[in-house]
């Protein structure tokens, strides 16, 4: 109001006797910080005991000839006026290598979910090679959802004590350990040892005529020499070590949030968020178009099957150790302000835990997104299951996950040019259950009556657009439930979403099995609908 600041807003100063100051600053998108200068001075008034005499060089003139109004009196003739002068301080400068950073860890994001839905487009091949039926199959979709529920308690304590760098290397390897024994060679390694334990013939590892023509993984003569040449493992190694790479998983995804607060400025966080949670579906997408590229439809013998799976797996475990090498070597220590880890010390697991489940818009959150992650996962489950039996091509998935990449990457796109701070995620939610609901409405209606593939890939892509509901959700949940650590609190999110997404596709299966078939589809798309209430009863509280 003085002309003294280079802020035009968000400046106010409060008159009060003895020299007490109040003042309340509001800050801005574009203001980081602001440092307020007092100048006192005293006319008419006897010094307080004890205090010093303040020097007046910085007050040009009379203080009242520079401010608005006369300050308040005390008594006949004894005047006090303070003015206050507000200046920007330079903002905090942002690392330059923080894009780079959230690149790498959107690369290990979209790695960690290949191994996830492996199986989803390729059902029948699968259920020849490995001897399984489709419940079995889900089990391994199972296994990334309940590797949330005990990361819920350990993320936050691995960040804290880690660090995000070491964390992330972490996961990548769970992940390629994983996927090295789902190739394997943990089982190639076992029966050797065995065998050279018990003298089992050299020709035996290397000869194909031991191999099994009906199972992977079997025996020859009844069990006399143990089976090490196959192309695939067994079931039960593939179930090892799909939950070897389902523990790594958590490491990274709830880990988003923390990361965005340790590299991004605060105007920056909603689109490094938009970014590493976008790659949950670009990820998951990129798991169903692998599969149907590298195994094909039909196969003249079980052996040529097996083979295509092999090199499948094979080439996922390639991806993941490229993927850990990257991590390793260039992923930088997060460069984190004392003065926030000073404050997140303190803060253990079960203080975070406290703090989020007081919460009440927190539950709210969590209820949305524990809906919104149950829909997702029960339809990536059994998507290719419902093809199969309204007569559509299950490799059909791949152009499905095409077109959920578009729409995501498109809403994402519109997300980061609308949404610049934590206001415009509510609106964010809601427009996602919207999507959902109409995906799985028009989905519903296209097995229904046999339209088109088409207009099924056009539905998924609709999905697509639901895209924010899931990096909106973590972020809003952060936000309501400061201070507690944004890994910690993506981490209980993720838990409850996932033990939600577990019974979802439990349930969805077995209406499936009773012969509701698409109906389920109109069952999910009425839930959605029931998610986006919740958001409409938050109180608009941000304490971040």
């Amino acid at each position: 109001p003085w002309g003294r600041s280079e802020v035009r807003r968000n400046e106010g100063a409060i008159w009060q006797r003895h020299g007490a100051v109040m003042s309340q600053l509001h800050s801005g998108t574009e203001l980081t910080a602001v440092r307020k200068k007092a100048h006192s001075k005293m006319l008419s008034l006897p010094p307080s005991p004890g205090a010093e005499k303040r020097p007046d060089k910085d007050i040009k003139g009379d203080c009242k000839d520079d401010c608005p109004h006369q300050p308040p009196h005390r008594g006949p003739g004894s005047r006090w006026c303070q003015c206050i002068r507000f200046q920007r301080e330079d903002k905090e400068i942002a690392p330059k290598s923080r894009w780079l950073m959230l690149g790498i860890l959107s690369l290990d994001i979209c790695i960690s979910y290949l191994p996830y839905y492996t199986f989803v487009p390729i059902p029948r091949q699968s259920m020849q090679v490995y001897g399984v039926d489709e419940a079995a199959l889900n089990v391994l979709c199972i296994l990334y959802a309940l590797a949330f529920v005990p990361a819920a308690f350990v993320t936050g304590p691995i960040v804290g004590t880690l660090g995000s760098r070491w964390t992330f290397v972490l996961a990548m390897a769970l992940t390629s350990l994983g996927c090295a024994v789902r190739c394997g060679f943990f089982q190639y390694l076992l029966l050797l040892l065995r065998s050279v334990h018990e003298q089992t013939p050299d020709a035996s590892l290397v000869d194909p005529a031991y191999a099994s023509v009906t199972s992977a993984g079997g025996t020859l003569g009844g069990g006399a020499v143990p089976l090490i040449y196959s192309e695939v493992t067994s079931f039960w190694w593939l179930v090892v070590g799909q939950a070897l790479c389902s523990l790594g998983q958590p490491l990274l995804v709830n880990s988003t949030s923390e990361m965005g607060a340790e590299w991004f400025p605060p105007h920056e966080r909603p689109t490094a968020a938009m970014v590493s949670n976008l790659m949950n579906f670009v990820g998951s997408s990129l798991s169903f178009v692998l599969s149907p590229l590298l195994v094909a439809e039909t196969h003249a013998t079980i052996q040529d099957a097996e083979r295509e799976i092999g090199k499948l797996l094979r080439c996922q475990l390639g991806l993941a150790l490229g993927a850990f090498l990257i991590t390793l070597l260039l992923y930088q220590p997060a460069p984190i302000s004392k003065s926030k880890s000073v404050e997140r010390a303190a803060a253990t697991c079960a203080t975070d835990m406290v703090m989020i489940l007081k919460s009440r818009d927190f539950w709210l959150v969590n209820g949305y997104f524990s809906i919104f992650i149950a829909l997702c996962h029960a339809f990536d489950a059994v998507e290719g299951i419902l093809l199969e039996h309204y007569g559509y091509n299950a490799s059909l998935t791949a152009w499905t996950a095409v077109s959920c990449s578009v729409g995501s990457i498109v809403s994402t796109l519109l997300e980061a040019s609308f949404i610049t701070s934590a206001k415009g995620y509510r609106l964010a939610l809601l427009l996602a259950a919207f999507f959902l609901a109409s995906s799985l409405l028009l989905c519903f209606l296209c097995l229904s009556f046999r339209l088109p593939s088409s207009v099924f890939v056009l539905a998924v892509g609709i999905m697509g657009l639901c895209t924010p509901g899931w990096g909106c959700s973590t972020e809003l949940g952060a936000e309501v439930s400061h201070p507690a650590r944004e890994a910690t609190v993506s981490s209980v999110m993720e838990a409850f979403s996932n033990l939600a997404g577990v019974f979802a596709i439990i349930v969805v299966q077995a209406l499936i099995d009773s012969g509701n078939g698409a109906g389920v589809l109109a069952m999910l798309a009425g839930t959605a609908v029931i998610g986006g209430l919740f958001v409409l009863c938050l109180s608009g509280r941000l304490p971040r």
